[in-house]
């Protein structure tokens, strides 16, 4: 499954050009201001938990890749920030939030399917995760 977002305007760079520090502040700030109490590993969000929660997805998606070799799997980072998760296959593509009832799912073939397959493909979205199957 390919897995990005394509929502808000571009991070600014911090100092040194790199976007991402500014990223995970405004990822952290999104999640505290859904609860400013800790979640349920005990946890605040902060942007070095932002940090690590991004290395460890991309870690994952790599062990992922090396275990199950028919997958094909790549990773890409955007430098925009969303609420939005978009998982693309060859067969459909599914639109989630945090709340994990909530989804929206387009079947290849399907206008918004094709529109985000082309967004992805011309390096618009973020891709964290990637299979054809």
């Amino acid at each position: 499954m390919r897995r990005g977002g394509q929502a808000g305007e571009a991070a600014p760079h911090d100092a040194t050009g790199d976007h991402r520090p500014v990223l995970r502040e405004a990822y952290a700030h999104y999640r505290r201001s859904l609860s400013d109490r800790p979640d349920g590993r005990g946890e605040l969000w902060t942007t070095e938990r932002a940090r690590k929660e991004s290395f460890a997805t991309v870690l994952a998606t790599f062990w992922y890749r090396q275990r199950y070799g028919l997958l094909d799997i790549g990773v890409g980072l955007s430098a925009t920030m969303t609420t939005f998760r978009w998982d693309l296959s060859s067969h459909a593509v599914i639109i989630t939030v945090e709340d994990p009832n909530r989804a929206l799912t387009a079947l290849s073939g399907t206008f918004y399917y094709e529109s985000c397959g082309r967004r992805c493909c011309a390096g618009r979205c973020s891709r964290a995760a990637t299979s054809t199957g």
